[in-house]
């Protein structure tokens, strides 16, 4: 349950201002962005920091329309 008089995060103040479909795809772009610097750009890495297969990343990548 969210609690509104706790102090929060200034990113979760901005996707509580979102619908949820939106503030799923910025945490996803943001998520898999990091992941990526993370790990120089290496995709089969950061799957495996995901624990996700290289595939599933693919999609997630072409999904929010950051496939380098």
């Amino acid at each position: 349950m969210l609690d509104d008089a706790g102090p929060r995060d200034s990113a979760l103040d901005k996707a509580l201002s979102m619908p949820f479909r939106e503030a799923e795809q910025a945490f996803e772009a943001e998520y898999f962005a990091a992941l990526l610097r993370r790990t120089g750009g290496n995709k089969t890495r950061a799957a495996e920091l995901a624990e996700i297969d290289r595939t599933v990343l693919h999609a997630h990548l072409k999904k929010i329309g950051d496939i380098h």
